[in-house]
């Protein structure tokens, strides 16, 4: 699921992690922490790999502010 660090502030807000929870632990398990200027958008999509039961990436698009660009990350789904 995608989080923000500066969800109390007022102002605008961004998402800036990406956490890894776990329903029978019921915390996080691992926090992407985007780098500063950098925001996530979109929802995290986990796309399997049809070889393998415990395998597969998270995709999810990042924008970063100066310069402009737009780029997708890929994460390994099980580490």
């Amino acid at each position: 699921m995608l989080a923000s660090l500066r969800w109390a502030r007022h102002g605008r807000k961004f998402f800036d992690q990406l956490v890894h929870a776990n329903w029978s632990c019921a915390k996080a398990c691992d926090i992407y922490y985007a780098p500063p200027l950098h925001y996530l958008g979109g929802e995290p999509i986990f796309i399997a790999d049809p070889r393998h039961e415990a395998a597969g990436v998270v995709i999810l698009p990042d924008f970063q502010c100066e310069p402009s660009v737009e780029r997708v990350y890929d994460f390994n789904a099980f580490r």
